[in-house]
């Protein structure tokens, strides 16, 4: 785990093992340093050389229930509905920077879910917690794909 954001309120949709609908979440970065199985010289590709090897995350390599997930918009706190969405689609991505040829690091989200009670006049007050979803930080599990060569010595 890497940070944690304030709590503001999204509605959720499709994510594994909660009901869609409006809740209060606080999301939690999940990085991961991956070592390659072995060292990859960059490839060229229609004439370009990349200094680096191509990686990009799988967040659909893996069940719903394994990895994390993205959020899409930004969240105005003002709101207790804000009209924005945390779809549960699988996200994995690389940290930008963080290419060498034997690893990168990974990342995703999680999020503590809790639900909301309604008061009135648009005031939202957290009512219980829920727990983190759609896994546990600590249970992610991340899958990549590299472009290039096994650089044999």
């Amino acid at each position: 785990m890497s940070n944690t954001s304030a709590s503001f309120n999204t509605n959720l949709i499709g994510v594994p093992g909660i009901s869609d609908g409006l809740y209060s979440v606080q999301r939690i970065e999940v990085v991961r340093d991956v070592q390659f199985p072995y060292q990859v010289d960059p490839p060229v590709l229609q004439g370009t050389t990349f200094n680096l090897p191509q990686v990009w995350g799988n967040g659909n390599a893996t069940t719903e229930a394994q990895t994390g997930l993205s959020y899409i918009t930004e969240t105005n706190p003002i709101t207790c509905n804000p009209g924005t969405y945390l779809y549960g689609i699988p996200y994995t991505e690389v940290v930008p920077g963080s290419v060498t040829s034997t690893g990168c690091r990974l990342r995703t989200y999680v999020y503590n879910v809790s639900t909301i009670w309604r008061a009135t006049q648009g005031v939202c007050v957290v009512s219980s917690n829920l727990g983190t979803f759609p896994i546990t930080a600590a249970n992610v599990q991340f899958a990549y794909t590299i472009l290039g060569k096994p650089l044999l010595t």
